[in-house]
């Protein structure tokens, strides 16, 4: 059996009867229902560490026997979907190797075939152009030692620009260049969060985000995305129960669902950031991604307690030729404040910038 899973929230019965839905089929009723429960916790609609309603009032609210409950949940647990334990009720776990993650394999892929393992499609035409001219540019940058801790001013002041345009005002001392979108989001989850806080993220989301909670120690607690994009009900219950320290989102063109989030849900988001006084990470690395139709709509009203990582493509180079060549693939992540503007742990305005594509 897998190891008793921490509780991060509680789903109610009629809560429970929503994500099932049209859970009856042929057969006995107790097979059907653990057949239910155990899609909704392998699909992540049901996140591990959800303590379910105790047998009595899911049989009141579904409709069926007692037994027929007991003899689900006992199905459940043989096969290491739920663990029980005195005092924390039956909570939602997966069996040992379960949730493993299998290393990422890169390498060619045979043709036509679409290699799905990794967002890191081959280098665009426009690379080679970049370099060369990005290149010519590099002997503007050799009349210093070249060390520049908060990255290239020019490219600063783009990014801030940027920002400004945006409607939040941003100046070049408030932003940060980082090595790549991935060094910022480790930079945002070791200051915010430490050993046994727990982060909220979305699931399934940016690996790498998950390996950066990790890393500083903090609990990853997931809220599912479906085909209609986040569950913003169970990410506010989820927020109130758990008390994260940070919740990461992806709201722009999710990876990897691809799903965006509309002005309501949004709003919905700032409001429960405000209410809460919940730090919120808006990864919008991959907003400049639209590939066909309108790109998302995004409000500029920025809630106090909100960081938001942004997508930019400066003009400039960036450090030196080789950072900024890929000027037509350059992603930016920046980390945004409590403030409305950048705020960095010592309390002074700061922008994370990324000067590299993640994959």
């Amino acid at each position: 059996m897998a190891a008793p899973s921490p509780v991060d929230r509680r789903v109610s019965g009629a809560r429970l009867r929503v994500l099932l839905g049209a859970w009856e089929g042929r057969g006995p009723a107790y097979q059907a229902l653990a057949d239910g429960v155990r899609a909704l916790v392998r699909t992540g609609a049901l996140p591990l560490g959800t303590r379910l309603p105790g047998e009595r009032e899911v049989a009141d609210t579904l409709g069926v026997s007692r037994t027929t409950v007991t003899a689900a949940y006992d199905l459940l647990r043989d096969e290491g979907f739920l663990v029980s334990r005195r005092g924390s009720g039956t909570v939602t776990t997966l069996p040992p190797g379960a949730g493993d993650r299998a290393p990422a394999t890169l390498g060619t892929v045979d043709d036509g075939l679409v290699d799905l393992s990794a967002a890191a499609p081959t280098a665009p035409p426009q690379l080679a152009e970049a370099c060369a001219a990005a290149l010519d540019q590099l002997p503007r940058h050799l009349d210093h030692t070249g060390y520049l801790p908060l990255g290239l001013p020019a490219l600063r002041q783009a990014v801030a620009d940027r920002y400004t345009a945006r409607g939040v005002p941003t100046r070049p001392d408030q932003v940060l260049v980082t090595t790549g979108a991935q060094q910022a989001i480790h930079l945002l989850m070791t200051t915010l969060a430490g050993p046994g806080d727990r982060v909220v993220v979305e699931h399934p989301t940016y690996p790498h985000a998950i390996d950066a909670a990790r890393g500083a120690g903090a609990r990853p607690v997931p809220v599912p995305v479906g085909a209609h994009g986040l569950d913003v009900d169970l990410l506010a219950s989820t927020v109130r129960q758990t008390s994260p320290r940070l919740v990461y989102l992806v709201p722009d063109h999710h990876n990897p669902t691809g799903t965006s989030l509309d002005l309501e849900a949004r709003a919905r988001v700032r409001d429960l950031a405000r209410r809460t006084r919940t730090v919120v990470v808006g990864d919008e690395t991959l907003t400049d991604l639209t590939l066909d139709g309108p790109p998302p709509r995004r409000s500029r009203a920025v809630p106090p307690t909100t960081w938001s990582c942004a997508s930019a493509r400066p003009p400039s180079p960036s450090g030196a030729a080789c950072a900024s060549a890929g000027c037509a693939r350059t992603r930016t992540s920046s980390a945004g404040s409590r403030s409305g503007a950048r705020t960095s742990t010592s309390g002074r305005p700061c922008s994370t910038s990324s000067s590299r594509p993640r994959s």
